[in-house]
Parts: C-alpha cells; sequence; structure tokens
C-alpha cells in the first residue's frame, strides 16, 4: 500500500544521497513537492499519482544536484566569463583605493610616528587603516574575478571602513589635516558596496506545468 510520508522521505534521501545537503534549499524543495501533491489530489489524482507528477516536475535528483552546486561552489573557486559586472567595477575601486591607503600610510613617516609614539585613538585608527588596505587588496583581486571569498573580505572591509570612516569624520579633529572630507566619500562608497554586494534571496525554483 502507498505511503505518501515514507515516499517524501525516500525521496528527500535521494536527494541527500545525490549531493543536495543545503538543509534550506532541500527544505523550501520539500515544500514546494507537498504543494505540488496537494494540489493535484484537489484536481482528482490519488496520492501515488499526485507523488509520481509533482517529483517529475520539480525534477529527477541529478538535474537538481548539477543546478545546487551552482549556488554551493568553493569559497575559493573563481567564477567564469558571466561574473557580474558589479564585481568587476567594485574589484577596480576597491583596489584602487586599498593600494592608495596603503601607500599613504604604511609607507608614510607620519603614520609611523603616530603608530610608535603618539598614544591617541587616531594610532588604532592608523593601523586598522593599514591591516584594512592590505586586506582590501587581496580581496578585491578575488571580488573581480568573482570568488565568493572576494566578496566576503569586500564586504567585512566595507562596514569597518564604514564605521572608522565615519567616526573620523563626524570628529573632524583634524588628525590627518586637510582629508576629513575624504572619509566622508569613503563611507558613502562603503555604504554602496554593502549595499550592492548584500546576499542575494533564494529564488522559488519554476515548476514546469504539464
Amino acid at each position: 500500500m502507498f505511503n505518501l510520508e515514507q515516499s517524501i522521505a525516500d525521496w528527500r534521501q535521494q536527494m541527500l544521497v545525490a549531493g543536495i545537503k543545503a538543509p534550506v534549499p532541500l527544505d523550501e524543495l520539500e515544500i514546494h513537492l507537498r504543494e505540488e501533491i496537494e494540489r493535484h489530489i484537489k484536481s482528482g489524482s490519488d496520492e501515488q499519482r499526485a507523488f509520481e507528477i509533482a517529483v517529475q516536475q520539480i525534477g529527477p535528483h541529478q538535474v537538481l544536484q548539477m543546478e545546487f552546486a551552482k549556488n554551493t561552489c568553493s569559497p575559493w573557486e573563481i567564477g567564469d566569463g558571466r561574473t557580474s559586472i558589479t564585481h568587476h567595477i567594485l574589484g577596480v575601486l576597491w583596489l584602487t583605493q586599498s593600494i592608495w591607503f596603503f601607500t599613504r600610510y604604511a609607507t608614510s613617516p607620519a603614520a609611523v610616528a603616530i603608530i610608535l609614539y603618539f598614544p591617541h585613538y587616531w594610532q588604532i585608527f592608523t593601523v586598522c587603516l593599514t591591516f584594512l588596505a592590505m586586506a582590501g587588496i587581496i580581496g578585491s583581486f578575488y571580488l573581480f574575478r568573482g570568488a565568493k571569498f572576494g566578496v566576503n573580505v569586500i564586504q567585512i572591509i566595507a562596514a569597518l571602513e564604514f564605521s572608522l570612516c565615519t567616526i573620523e569624520y563626524a570628529t573632524d579633529d583634524k588628525s590627518f589635516g586637510d582629508l576629513n572630507y575624504w572619509f566622508g566619500i569613503f563611507s558613502v562608497f562603503s555604504f554602496i558596496t554593502i549595499y550592492l554586494l548584500r546576499s542575494p534571496k533564494y529564488i522559488k525554483p519554476k515548476l514546469a506545468v504539464k
């Protein structure tokens, strides 16, 4: 005798064996499977037939495995030629900014003096900027190439830079001379970066209608 719940459990196990191990997408697929089964039952099909049709509409596990593999690639994997133009633009902009910051603060005698001799909050600020610049150079390269690692690194740096530059711009203590207005620009740039690189929402898969 056909057991609907056992059949769904077996189907889910097949998905796991096929390599679809991401909990949230798999849960979403099961929800859609149940919705389709219910819809076909209401249309007059028995549970077994409704289950078979729903499974066919969602797709065989081999196809689903290929689709989920696209969204679960390694953080270090480089994107292909279709990498978002946003990643290219932000990658170039962040690389330029990071090199500028690193050149200015890491090689500046004034910055070295600040770090060694002046116990002030902008001593920490200078160290943070130098470290962020180094990380930004690496992250922007991977971001330009479309790697998830680069997206994550730049998101973190953008959040830290937004906080640091906003504080420096708001206090306006002239610790870095007349460059404070640039911190306002960098704050806006960091905020835009965070917005553009936000994680996309999970999109409900389209089911074939027969």
